[in-house]
């Protein structure tokens, strides 16, 4: 059975588009940066283990703030559920995510 990652979509539920512009405790992002970076990440967890890894950074993200973000990152945490529950799975590594490669 499918369980989101705890407290990611509740705190994407509770975001309002007004608060979007709105600041974090880390400085250099927005309410909007957040909702990106966990939504993109939803996405990009289940097509970089579907294609054996990527070569792409992260940082050419899109601005999924204008579209239904919450069905978008629950889109994508179920296919990284399914990815990473496939038989092998933990044999691949992901080449880099963040500044390390990591075996899962």
């Amino acid at each position: 059975m499918y369980i989101p990652p705890p407290n990611s979509a509740e705190l994407l539920e509770n975001v309002q588009p007004n608060q979007l512009d709105d600041a974090t405790p880390c400085q250099s992002w927005k309410v909007r940066d957040l909702v990106n970076h966990i939504v993109g990440g939803s996405q990009w967890f289940g097509s970089s283990m579907d294609a054996g890894g990527t070569d792409d950074d992260g940082n050419d993200m899109p601005d999924f703030t204008g579209q239904d973000y919450l069905a978008i990152f629950d889109d994508g945490a179920k296919k990284a559920v399914e990815a990473f529950g496939r038989d092998g799975a933990a044999a691949l590594v992901i080449p880099e995510i963040v500044f390390v490669p990591i075996r899962i």
